[in-house]
């Protein structure tokens, strides 16, 4: 299950929104472990988030220290979060699942893959070698990597199933490490 960890509120000090997020997904691991369940959780890089960074993410599994608790690479996240490929190692144990994302590295708008500047195969290079396929095989998942396309903060997608064939051309032809 993917969840958002939680956003800072205005007039709430944000050692209190830490607190409680980190509380509240304590509980949730407790209620994953009830139904032998695993979560998942990516960085999302705006000022009002909880974990905002790789450094953020790390902190709160750490924090949690639950192993139900796992990570979500968005990897349009990370250009705009100024995480190059070698940061994944920060999180590589925790890695189970990846969002191929692409943008301009100045808004979250998931542009067609290619179209901005995500370096994508040199982050599903460094996923690979962060043990992304152990890490969700010791789950008994299996590693996947989903496309995300189009965002209200981006252009409207008018022909989803077009953009879904572009992608997976550009990932057959650009990120070949990819089984597509």
């Amino acid at each position: 299950m993917l969840f958002n960890q939680g956003n800072y509120e205005v007039g709430v000090p944000r050692t209190r929104t830490w607190d409680n997020a980190v509380g509240f997904i304590k509980d949730l691991c407790a209620w994953a472990e009830e139904r032998d369940a695993v979560l998942s959780f990516e960085t999302g890089p705006f000022l009002y988030r909880v974990g905002q960074d790789l450094v953020d993410a790390r902190r709160l599994l750490d924090a949690v220290g639950s192993d139900r608790l796992t990570f979500t690479m968005d990897t349009g996240h990370m250009l705009l979060s100024r995480e190059g490929p070698e940061m994944v190692k920060e999180i590589g144990d925790s890695l189970i699942h990846l969002h191929l994302t692409d943008n301009d590295g100045m808004f979250d708008t998931n542009e067609p893959l290619g179209a901005g500047g995500v370096d994508l195969q040199s982050y599903v290079e460094a996923a690979l070698e962060a043990g992304i396929e152990a890490n969700a095989a010791r789950h008994g998942l299996e590693c996947v990597a989903a496309i995300e396309i189009g965002t209200p903060f981006g252009p409207s997608i008018q022909t989803p199933q077009r953009m879904l064939r572009l992608a997976t051309q550009y990932l057959r032809e650009e990120v070949p490490i990819l089984e597509t």
